[in-house]
């Protein structure tokens, strides 16, 4: 008998149960579409080191991410991400391989993206990496759309050909494989010549220079940028070049090769322009012997280069190339 009370109860108790889970089921299963939202959460907060350092508006976390569906937005971005980093491993082997402009092609699409801009680090990788393929092709005979074929006519030099063309001697003497020491042209010879629309753009609080051809992003470098915010924002232009610079503070005159000439190997001048107030004269790209300065806020104002980037931006760009500095 007294088993069969207990039996009685248990049925009672489980009964009980059950009808109370029926009253509130709808509770429950937002509770546990609550807790997968926060299980996609943790997923995608495993994701590699560089998507976790992306913006903040493409980085999943339960403070960001307050509803399934805002998740599933982001999801969606951090994906297309990943795909990226993916696109532009394969690019390295591509590029490897020798298939030179099929991995600049990619990398270009890869920079269409919205998602890609320069707060996240596919977009710095990329640049990275289309760098050196520019500078490939820019230094070489390597036959690409923006180079043109010139034969040389009478009377023609190499400083009339760069100005015509708005390119420099330099160039035309690495791209065609002439003898830098000797300037000489024969009427008939062929030249591939690259007209290039420069113009520079600077991110201070990037440490970053960016060169452009026309709308399309050429190369990125490394910079240093002056002391308590000293390098000054604005509109410029390239008003003169000197290669192993003398430097010329107030009142001095240190010729290069001086332990105290802090130039480096090459001084890029510039001039304000547009809005930009006149007085901010006497400001410069230049090299430094001191690379581990790069990256930092340490010059009196100007922008510093390592040496070896400096002497080729110097060969790219020509008198007269904008230069913007945010």
């Amino acid at each position: 008998m007294y088993f069969h009370v207990k039996v009685i109860i248990a049925f009672i108790l489980l009964m009980t149960v059950l009808g109370v889970l029926y009253i509130f089921r709808n509770e429950i299963e937002n509770l546990d579409v609550f807790k997968d939202s926060k299980e996609q959460i943790v997923e995608k907060q495993t994701l590699s080191k560089d998507d976790q350092n992306l913006s903040e508006k493409n980085v999943i976390t339960k403070q960001t991410v307050p509803t399934v569906i805002k998740t599933h937005t982001h999801t969606q971005e951090i994906t297309k991400l990943r795909k990226f980093y993916e696109a532009l491993h394969k690019v390295e082997g591509i590029y490897r391989n020798g298939k030179i402009l099929s991995a600049r092609n990619i990398i270009y699409k890869i920079l269409d993206n919205k998602l890609v801009d320069e707060k996240t680090k596919i977009f710095w990788k990329s640049v990275t990496l289309l760098g050196k393929i520019n500078s490939r092709i820019i230094f070489s005979d390597i036959p690409v759309p923006e180079k043109k074929s010139y034969t040389v006519k009478s009377g023609d030099t190499l400083v009339g050909i760069s100005k015509k063309n708005n390119t420099t001697v330099s160039l035309l003497q690495q791209g065609n494989s002439l003898d830098p020491a000797n300037s000489v042209i024969f009427p008939g010879q062929t030249l591939l010549l690259y007209p290039a629309n420069w113009r520079i753009l600077i991110y201070k609080n990037y440490f970053k220079l960016l060169l452009y051809d026309g709308q399309k992003i050429f190369k990125a470098y490394d910079i240093a940028i002056g002391r308590q915010n000293r390098t000054p924002v604005g509109n410029f232009i390239v008003k003169n070049k000197q290669k192993e610079p003398v430097w010329t503070p107030p009142g001095r005159h240190i010729p290069y090769g001086d332990p105290e000439n802090v130039l480096g190997t090459r001084w890029i001048g510039l001039m304000p322009t547009k809005n930009t107030s006149k007085h901010l004269s006497g400001y410069g790209i230049h090299g430094t012997w001191e690379p581990e300065s790069i990256g930092t806020e340490a010059s009196k104002g100007c922008i510093r280069m390592r040496n070896e980037d400096v002497n080729e931006l110097f060969d790219f760009v020509s008198l007269n190339v904008p230069v913007t500095i945010k």
